[in-house]
């Protein structure tokens, strides 16, 4: 089974459950207390760190090499305002500069001049995580 025959929501939750079952992803400290972007008006729940770890790898899986800069737009949201018209927000660009150097310290992930990308042992993390 491959990324293809899967829905990217379920996807995200077995490449979670595998990142977080193997100990591929540590939930840094200060993540309890800080929001996932500007337009967010909560805290993130339980499990929220493997799951943003497993969607930012998801990504730049289907979508190539990935910037910071990209991930935060599509991590974003609708910013809204009392009196005038919503607008986008970007997501926290902290939160995704820590999990792509957590992914990058496991080999799953690769720098290169145009952004991030998949590494065949990311690729093989990411079958394996579908499969089981």
């Amino acid at each position: 089974m491959s990324l293809k025959h899967v829905t990217p929501g379920e996807a995200v939750n077995k490449i979670a459950a595998k990142l977080e079952g193997d100990g591929v992803v540590k939930k840094p400290e200060w993540i309890s207390g800080v929001k996932s972007g500007s337009v967010r008006q909560r805290l993130p729940g339980k499990g929220f760190w493997p799951k943003r770890c497993a969607a930012v790898l998801r990504t730049i899986h289907v979508h190539g090499p990935v910037g910071v800069e990209r991930l935060r737009n599509k991590f974003g949201g609708k910013k809204r305002h009392v009196v005038h018209s919503p607008h986008h927000g970007k997501g926290a660009g902290k939160m995704i500069r820590t999990a792509l150097q957590q992914l990058e310290a496991a080999g799953l992930v690769e720098k290169k001049a145009r952004g991030r990308v998949i590494t065949p042992l990311g690729m093989k993390f990411v079958d394996a995580a579908l499969k089981g």
